[in-house]
């Protein structure tokens, strides 16, 4: 019986001894991991940093956009009757003088060319020539023919 005691003590002590060590183990890994996220701070604070930076940039343009955009609109009504800007799904540019309007609905497959001429031969030519720019056009011409972005880019720039 005392060596069945014995046994059990020298048990007892042996799990201690390793529950001890594993517990150490997992307490130091515990540690490191802590000091890891304390070092990782610094970059967070860089991301929250960047992140601010980058929604401050986004509400700048949304409101240099809203106030250009009507603006645009404005501009646009001094000539035609009604407004029409481009969508996801149909393209509408005016040239700088908002004479002629381009417009291509991507969606149902339809290209209208409009423009504001004295006589009809003055609209004959505008048309063929709006035409004739509509089969050059191109991503990056659009773009840089864009009014309202370049209006945009402008008052950004501005302030």
């Amino acid at each position: 019986m005392i060596n069945n005691y014995l046994v059990v003590k020298k048990v007892f002590f042996t799990t201690f001894l390793l529950v001890s060590f594993l517990t150490a183990n997992d307490f130091e890994n515990y540690l490191k991991k802590e000091d890891n996220d304390f070092s990782n701070f610094s970059q967070n604070k860089q991301f929250f940093s960047y992140k601010k930076s980058i929604e401050k940039q986004f509400e700048e343009y949304k409101s240099a956009f809203n106030i250009e955009l009507d603006l645009y609109k404005q501009d646009i009504l001094k000539c035609w009757d009604t407004t029409e800007i481009s969508t996801n799904h149909k393209w509408v540019q005016y040239d700088k003088e908002f004479q002629t309007k381009k417009s291509v609905d991507f969606k149902n497959q339809n290209i209208n060319l409009e423009v504001l001429a004295k006589n009809e031969k003055d609209a004959r030519q505008k048309i063929l020539k709006l035409f004739k720019e509509l089969l050059k056009d191109d991503i990056k011409t659009a773009y840089e023919n864009n009014q309202l972005e370049k209006n945009i880019y402008k008052r950004l720039n501005k302030s």
